[in-house]
């Protein structure tokens, strides 16, 4: 599959990618042992190292790994109401399931209800969308249930459930249930060239993990890269991963070979499990992976289940709708929040680099300042309701993770805010000065001018007065000229 998504497109840099390359072609070669240390000892040596870290990432015999659906999530705020409304039921116009089960009403009755009403919390189901198998989209999304929650007053979340194409699925199992190698990939260096390469080699389960992930960012891009025309895509236009859930079912035996490192290869290992549900066949993964895309997994574990061959697949997306619901829209804040909290970071960077030099940047501060206020105006009323509404949301979150997923977000929003105010503190600072600094050359230059203006004043009087007391003026101009 060839990746368009600019995420996994910029996952290596220029220098990495032509590391791996040059690594795939030198691969190609048979280098014997060199008895000196020279560039084809390197290559040799290197690709030794490469071929001794290798496990097994293949899927173990009797167990099973499906995913079944993917929530992706987008955040509006309330002015962009009208162009959600309209631009949803344009969307659900273009691609009908060929079932249309959908009702306009619902768009209207939950727009109109969020624009009405200051207090939030409501969620609807707004609809379906379907894509052609014949189409690019088609390849990989089926179809589409779209639904929006009220976070606050100010703010809605958008659920897109996506159905990935049987092809999309096949491919991925492929990917699931198949061993890959370890990447070699060199690292030249300009400085002895031709003597030595630096190498760094990635165990097949990271390779793997990154291939996997590729593939869930780039249907996510391929979503959002539609949608976008039609209704307020925040995320998308800011080149942000759309926060998610994977629905995976599981099943799997326990005597897995010691070498084999398919969990961790598949993203279902390195991280911490929440139990979702008392029979403990539902819960949530959060994985520690440091990769482009921090979906979290939520698992059906059908392995104690007399009934899974028996299950409908359906039924399991059906069932976890719920968790969704309560997991997906506070994931989304938290993604918002961090976005907020990265772009303050870069401000103020730019505030250093505007005030480092000799002679401040007074224009760029107050530009940098205007940017600062317009993309943290969503974020200080989200902060404002959240603490509104805190009493609130502390007795909605029941499950241990729901409660540890707020109450982690509420402290980020509270950090961001302390930063944003003192990088605001910083920037008004500034301009005080800058204002300060400017009234002072002002007035500068206004005694100048004034000085100036009284001379010119005098000269022009004392002219006047020379003129007219000699009556003419070849007078004055034999009197300049004696001079």
């Amino acid at each position: 599959m060839k990746l368009t998504n600019p995420w996994s497109k910029r996952r290596l840099s220029r220098r990495e990618k032509l590391g791996r390359f040059l690594a795939q072609q030198i691969s190609r070669i048979e280098i014997k042992e060199q008895d000196r240390n020279n560039l084809l000892s390197c290559f040799y040596w290197s690709k030794k190292g490469s071929i001794l870290n290798k496990g097994e990432v293949s899927i173990p015999k009797g167990t099973e790994v499906d995913l079944l659906s993917i929530a992706a999530a987008e955040i509006v705020p309330v002015e962009k109401l009208v162009d959600l409304k309209n631009g949803l039921k344009k969307l659900i116009h273009q691609y009908r399931p060929e079932l249309n089960i959908n009702n306009l009403d619902y768009i209207d009755e939950f727009c109109d209800n969020v624009a009405s009403n200051i207090h939030g919390n409501r969620w609807s189901n707004l609809g379906y969308i379907k894509f052609r198998g014949d189409t690019e989209i088609g390849s990989f999304i089926d179809r589409v249930n779209i639904q929006a929650t009220q976070v606050t007053s100010s703010i809605v979340v958008v659920n897109f459930l996506i159905n990935p194409s049987s092809k999309y699925l096949s491919n991925l199992t492929d990917l699931i249930q198949n061993n890959v190698k370890g990447e070699l990939i060199f690292k030249p260096k300009i400085k002895g060239f031709f003597k030595y390469w630096n190498s760094s080699t990635l165990p097949p389960e990271i390779v793997k993990r990154r291939m996997l992930e590729d593939q869930i960012l780039e249907l996510k891009w391929k979503l959002f890269n539609t949608i976008s025309d039609y209704i307020p895509a925040f995320f998308y236009k800011n080149n942000i991963v759309a926060p998610s859930l994977l629905l995976y079912r599981i099943k799997q035996k326990s005597d897995i070979p010691e070498k084999n490192y398919f969990w961790p290869s598949v993203g279902l290992k390195n991280g911490r499990n929440y139990s979702l549900s008392e029979d403990k066949m539902w819960y949530l993964h959060e994985e520690y992976f440091d990769g482009l895309d921090d979906s979290l997994n939520i698992l059906y574990n059908a392995s104690d289940d007399e009934h899974f061959e028996k299950q409908n697949v359906d039924f399991i997306i059906h069932k976890a709708d719920d968790f969704v619901r309560s997991i997906l829209p506070m994931l989304t804040v938290k993604r918002y929040t961090l976005f907020i909290s990265e772009k303050i970071a870069l401000f103020r960077v730019s505030s250093y680099n505007s005030m480092s030099i000799k002679k401040i940047n007074y224009k760029n501060i107050i530009n940098l300042r205007l940017e600062l206020e317009r993309d943290i105006h969503m974020f200080n009323r989200i902060k404002d309701e959240f603490e509104a509404d805190y009493n609130y949301y502390s007795k909605l979150q029941t499950e241990s993770f729901d409660k540890l997923l707020f109450e982690y977000t509420v402290n980020l929003i509270n950090k961001t805010d302390d930063h944003a105010k003192s990088l605001t503190r910083q920037f008004d600072s500034t301009i005080q000065l800058a204002t300060l600094q400017t009234n002072f050359s002002l007035q500068r230059k206004t005694v100048a001018l004034t000085i100036a203006t009284i001379f010119l004043a005098l000269v022009a009087i004392y002219l006047t007065y020379y003129q007219i007391s000699h009556n003419t003026t070849e007078h004055l101009f034999d009197f300049w000229t004696k001079y």
